[in-house]
């Protein structure tokens, strides 16, 4: 009986000990959690975004295509000369040239022709010895022929002219549309299998992207 109450007794140590050793165990963890900071959550910073490229926001009508087209219809070169394209000055002048030559040729010979066809008709004397050389040994029917021909001519150079005039005036109107047009490197596209929202279809859809140059950012790391 006593051997029992020793191992009762051991038993009841035991178990004491073990109970006071999880508390203590207990007590230390609690300790270390309470002792243990609580540290705010990181908020993370966006970068600073230094724009070094602002973007232009200046009235590009400035260069404006109605004063092109209008300096150009008032003077052959001035369109072109306000669009900063002096080199064209000189094609536009001879062209011009050109034309507005062979009209004051074409009127000067109708003009004698003219002249010697009703000088022939009328027998004037007078009148036929003022014919001019390179004329004087052509006939009536001759005379008749070369002043239809010389009529349509005048037309006709007259007509160039006046287009090569327009011409003028369209290519300074083309330019300066063109000085306001914002060249875009940011292009990009894709290819892709399924519908099209815009053509309503299905298949293959190449679709591209165009839009405005935009303004270069600089990442600044603090």
């Amino acid at each position: 009986m006593q051997g029992g109450k020793y191992i009762v007794m051991v038993l009841c140590c035991l178990l004491a000990n073990s109970l006071q050793y999880c508390t203590a165990q207990k007590r230390v963890r609690d300790s270390t959690i309470l002792a243990k900071p609580i540290l705010p959550k990181k908020i993370k910073k966006k970068p600073a975004i230094l724009t070094i490229f602002k973007k232009d926001t200046g009235d590009k009508s400035t260069h404006s295509p109605q004063k092109a087209v209008l300096r150009s219809a008032v003077l052959p070169g001035w369109g072109q000369v306000y669009n900063k394209q002096t080199w064209k000055v000189p094609i536009i002048y001879a062209g011009l040239g050109i034309t507005a030559g062979v009209f004051v040729y074409n009127l000067q010979t109708y003009n004698d022709v003219r002249f010697a066809y009703n000088a022939r008709i009328s027998k004037d004397t007078p009148a036929i010895l003022q014919i001019k050389d390179y004329i004087k040994q052509i006939d009536v029917s001759g005379l008749q022929v070369y002043r239809r021909k010389f009529r349509q001519q005048i037309d006709y150079s007259a007509l160039f002219f006046i287009v090569f005039w327009g011409l003028n005036c369209a290519d300074a109107t083309v330019f300066a549309h063109l000085k306001n047009f914002d060249v875009s490197d940011k292009i990009s596209g894709n290819i892709k299998l399924g519908k099209s929202s815009i053509a309503n279809t299905t298949g293959l859809n190449l679709q591209l992207d165009i839009h405005k140059k935009r303004p270069q950012k600089l990442v600044v790391v603090k």
